[in-house]
């Protein structure tokens, strides 16, 4: 869960070398940092209403684990094959615009945090991941736009995907602030949806 979003826009920039027919390479996924030991005397009890809230936070950001398998299972854009590159960057907009609407919805509808950190996490997310959503949605509008057998448009969606990387910035490991909580972090050992991978 925590490197899904970073992993998403590594998978994506390795597709799109294929769009560009260059050969660059894709650049390294950002290591993700330990998650903070928690200590006993510093964790929270884990409230059932606090667990619930951390959980359906976890909830939230699960469409981004689904595009991550589907970026990591797709194959690489062949140079030339623009019918295959355009049908596998149309799939990838069509779940990344889900999974960034779905983030976004499910973290505006959860009501305050436990603690004031959940609030700030929370917000941070939505603020990188809606004009993402937004990007994603404007590129996928444009390609849709043009004729079946443009490269050059099929390029330029691969290089809108890149550039997501840039629009969702410290979003790319969106249980961070969470895991940085001791009191959050806490909580997600019982949370279901948090444990998920």
């Amino acid at each position: 869960m925590k490197r899904a979003a970073a992993l998403v826009t590594v998978g994506l920039a390795m597709l799109v070398a294929g769009c560009s027919g260059g050969n660059a390479a894709a650049p390294p996924a950002p290591p993700a940092p330990p998650a903070p030991a928690v200590s006993s005397s510093a964790a929270a009890p884990a409230d059932p209403k606090g667990v619930a809230w951390v959980d359906r936070y976890c909830g939230s950001l699960t469409g981004l684990n689904e595009l991550d398998t589907l970026a990591q299972q797709q194959p690489q854009i062949q140079p030339g094959d623009i019918a295959g590159g355009r049908a596998i960057i149309d799939a990838l907009f069509a779940k990344a615009e889900s999974a960034l609407g779905s983030a976004v919805s499910g973290l505006s509808a959860l009501d305050a945090a436990p603690v004031p950190a959940g609030d700030v996490a929370k917000k941070k997310l939505i603020d990188a991941f809606t004009p993402a959503k937004d990007q994603v949605t404007g590129a996928k509008k444009k390609l849709d736009a043009t004729p079946e057998d443009d490269q050059k448009s099929l390029a330029e969606a691969g290089q809108a995907f890149q550039g997501l990387q840039t629009t969702l910035g410290s979003a790319q490991d969106p249980l961070k602030d969470i895991m940085a909580s001791p009191q959050l972090a806490a909580l997600t050992k019982n949370a279901p949806r948090c444990q998920q991978s």
